[in-house]
């Protein structure tokens, strides 16, 4: 009886567990299950232990953050300015506000900020905001990061499905290469990768809906295709997002085109047509509404608002940066930063003859792959081009290309443009793996002619510093075998060493952690939330070093300066009445407070867009309503302040703001 259980549990999990369709069948319900065992686990990839260099001194009831790898110092956008924005909503004495009133000295608007966590109707387009609502900040953050990361993963394996035509063993591949690419990794806190996973949900529910005959489902993926619409259009971040909006339009033209002989479209389409199209109006129409002033603040400042861009400038190269990217989680580059180097790996110098192939006649292919392949092909190449051709202003003021960067640290070519190159990639190969366009022996001198253009690609670019001596030879070497494997078709050895480079170079960027003791249990922390409790309005202000001043918002206490998304023109008009400076503080900026004996005064230092210096007088103090100071350095000015305390361990100082007479000044 014994061996019968066992012998029917063996086959059950042989037949089941172990068997990779069992689970792509039920990847919803999968996803569902292991989302929630992380979140309740309270697992993260944040890079907050980061915090742990700033504020040194822990209570006794910080918890270790790190299980498994390192934070990545280089996240700073992440862990010292994202971070305390969500923090700072959870701990707003209002219930996730619009306007958070610890922010700015007029407040700020969280929902220009696009990931902030806003209580308001937008949320529905926002399903990752859903666990600071439901659970708290700490089992929000879990929420917020992972079901990112399955939104990529289940997006990028049903948009991979409709490329490879239902391959499923090759879109499990894809789906990890997408949502564990580089590009999507050391970016993986950023708007960039919200809008992402709206876009390819959005073509998927479109395809969809196109070629679903049945009415409950075309229903079905109407309303998905709505809520993602509305999503995509809140995540704002031009300089993405209208590439992808054009990718998006792009693919369902191909399918309308492709399935215009079966189209079904009566008076229910037309009806959830223009329902849906109102709601979307509705939504993003009242977040603008409300948002006007906002938004007319950050489209005027100098930068980020006024930048206008022709394209041009580019590097040819800098297409390939994909090259470096296996080493990028183990060694520094020669950049300002490895994000900037981060892409996706794409295999177009070897799909480039295999379209000439198919545009000839040489190689024959279905209509509607090729009709797709052709589209993405062509605007491929007209990215390449505003990387590297200027063109005219009209033409780039109509098609909001104008937001699109090109000169470094340009975003286009290691993120949009290498993004449609791995779509154009897995339709190839889905041809290929069916049969394959040529002889190994063709396969083996493309390859070859493909390593050469990489290095070239290599000595033209600073990659010819970082892949020096023996990393040259491993990547090249690499490349050559993975070109090979690709355009031979041969699935099994492409698949594994394709899953191989998504391990070494996506899976290790950032680390397993676990809640947000970094922050919170500290004995810094500890002492300005006891103070809170009793000057619960009070205005904290922070004395020198970047970021820093960001800790005060996550605490849930007013804070002076830190990380303002577009100026705050009311405190800077009383500190320079005569605007001497506005083309210092107009702009999205982290200020960083410094007093002098001199007249207030704002810098911006060398080879900087984003950092404010501001010299504040000490008979102005009066005028910004600070009643509390954290300094790095002793403030030595007795008239003004009163030293509280000193926390030797992270050699800081807290002062409290008093007068001249000792009388406290109004807050």
């Amino acid at each position: 009886m014994t061996g019968k259980v066992y012998s029917t549990i063996r086959g059950f999990a042989c037949e089941r567990l172990f068997n990779i369709d069992f689970w792509i069948a039920r990847r919803y319900l999968a996803a569902t299950l292991v989302f929630f065992v992380l979140v309740l686990g309270r697992f993260h990839g944040l890079s907050i232990g980061e915090w742990d260099k700033v504020l040194i001194e822990k209570t006794d009831s910080y918890e270790q953050v790190n299980i498994i790898g390192k934070p990545r110092a280089i996240r700073s956008d992440e862990y010292f300015l994202a971070t305390p924005w969500y923090l700072a909503q959870s701990m707003s004495g209002d219930y996730y506000p619009l306007i958070n009133r610890n922010i700015r000295s007029d407040g700020q608007n969280m929902m220009v900020v696009s990931y902030a966590p806003v209580f308001d109707i937008s949320l529905i387009g926002k399903p990752a905001n859903w666990g600071f609502f439901l659970l708290g900040k700490e089992y929000g953050f879990s929420w917020w990061w992972f079901s990112r990361l399955f939104f990529l993963l289940l997006s990028s394996f049903e948009l991979a499905m409709i490329l490879s035509c239902g391959n499923r063993a090759f879109s499990g591949i894809c789906a990890l290469w997408l949502a564990f690419s580089p590009a999507v990794q050391w970016w993986f806190s950023s708007i960039i990768i919200d809008l992402l996973y709206y876009a390819q949900f959005m073509i998927v529910a479109a395809h969809g809906y196109i070629t679903a005959p049945v009415k409950r489902t075309r229903a079905y993926l109407s309303v998905a295709l709505v809520l993602c619409s509305v999503g995509f259009i809140l995540s704002s971040y031009p300089r993405y997002q209208v590439p992808m909006a054009y990718l998006v339009a792009l693919f369902i033209a191909c399918f309308l085109y492709v399935n215009k002989t079966r189209l079904q479209f009566g008076k229910t389409e037309v009806l959830q047509a223009v329902f849906g199209a109102l709601f979307v109006v509705g939504v993003v129409g009242s977040v603008y509404i409300r948002s006007s002033d906002a938004i007319s603040l950050l489209s005027s400042t100098i930068y980020p608002g006024k930048q206008f861009f022709t394209g041009g400038g580019g590097n040819f190269f800098n297409s390939f940066w994909y090259l470096s990217n296996m080493l990028l989680p183990y060694k520094n580059i020669n950049l300002p930063n490895n994000c900037l180097a981060s892409t996706f790996f794409n295999f177009m110098p070897a799909v480039f003859p295999v379209i000439v192939m198919i545009v000839c006649g040489r190689y024959k292919v279905g209509d509607s792959r090729k009709t797709l392949l052709l589209a993405l092909f062509s605007y491929f190449l007209f990215q390449v081009s505003w990387e590297l051709v200027s063109y005219p202003a009209w033409f780039a003021k109509y098609s909001l290309f104008s937001y699109i960067k090109t000169k470094p640290p340009a975003r286009l070519f290691s993120l949009s443009t290498n993004l449609i190159g791995v779509y154009i990639s897995i339709v190839v190969f889905s041809l290929i793996s069916e049969k394959p366009p040529m002889a190994k022996r063709g396969a083996l001198a493309i390859s070859l002619l493909v390593s050469a253009l990489y290095y070239a690609a290599i000595q033209n670019t600073w990659m010819k510093q970082y892949l020096k001596g023996v990393p040259i030879l491993v990547v090249l070497s690499f490349f050559l075998v993975l070109n090979f494997f690709y355009l031979g078709g041969v699935k099994k050895y492409f698949y594994s060493l394709l899953t191989l480079l998504i391990v070494i170079s996506g899976l290790t960027v950032n680390p397993l952690a676990r809640g947000l003791s970094p922050i919170y249990d500290k004995a810094v922390s500890r002492e300005i939330l006891n103070i809170r409790d009793k000057y619960p309005d009070a205005k904290w202000g922070f004395v020198g070093g970047m970021f820093r001043a960001n800790l005060f918002p996550a605490l849930g206490v007013k804070s002076f300066n830190g990380y303002h998304l577009y100026p705050d023109m009311k405190m800077w008009n009383l500190l320079d009445p005569k605007g001497l400076y506005s083309d210092k503080y107009n702009r999205f900026y982290d200020a960083i407070l410094q007093f002098t004996e001199q007249k207030t005064y704002f810098t911006i230092p060398p080879d900087t867009v984003d950092v404010l210096n501001i010299f504040l007088s000490w008979s102005d103090l009066d005028k910004t309503g600070i009643k509390f100071l954290l300094s790095r350095e002793p403030l030595v000015n007795s008239g003004y302040l009163k030293e509280l305390r000193f926390f030797e361990k992270d050699d800081m100082h807290l002062y409290e703001v008093i007068a001249r007479s000792g009388v406290p000044l109004r807050r």
